[in-house]
C-alpha cells in the first residue's frame, strides 16, 4: 500500500476527538494522535476500513469552536505493542470550512488563535 503524502505540516498531540462512522451508524470516541489542516491521525482500537467516510467533531486547543468535519479513511495502521504504537487511521477532511482549516492552521504553526490570550 503506498500512502499519500501529505501536502500540510502536521503536529504532534493527544486530543479527544469524537468518530461517527455513518455507513455502519456506529459513533465512538477516540484519540487524535497528530493533526493538519488536510487531515489528522486517530488513534483507536475500533476498526476503520481503507476508503470509509466518517464524521469528526474535535476542538483545536485555543478555541472555543467545535469542528465538524466529514473525513474519508485513507489508510490504517493495525498498532505495533511492541513499539507501543497504538491502531488506527489516517482520515483526510472532505468538507472543513475554512475558519476551522485556518484554527488548525494557526495551531500547527503555533500561532495563537484572534483574540486568545498569551497568558
Amino acid at each position: 500500500m503506498t500512502r499519500e503524502r501529505r501536502k500540510e505540516r502536521r503536529r504532534t498531540f493527544r486530543h479527544p476527538v469524537e468518530v461517527e462512522q455513518e455507513f455502519a451508524g456506529r459513533r465512538f470516541s477516540a484519540t487524535v494522535r497528530n493533526i493538519g489542516a488536510g487531515g489528522m491521525f486517530i488513534e483507536s482500537r475500533e476498526a476503520f476500513v481503507e476508503g470509509d467516510f466518517v464524521r469528526l467533531r474535535f476542538q483545536v486547543p485555543g478555541t472555543a469552536s467545535f469542528i465538524s468535519v466529514e473525513g474519508q479513511v485513507m489508510w490504517c495502521d493495525p498498532g505495533d505493542p511492541a513499539a507501543q504504537r497504538e491502531p488506527g487511521a489516517g482520515v483526510r477532511y472532505l468538507d472543513a470550512p475554512e475558519w476551522a482549516v485556518a484554527a488548525i492552521r494557526r495551531f500547527v504553526e503555533g500561532s495563537p488563535a484572534p483574540g486568545a490570550r498569551g497568558d
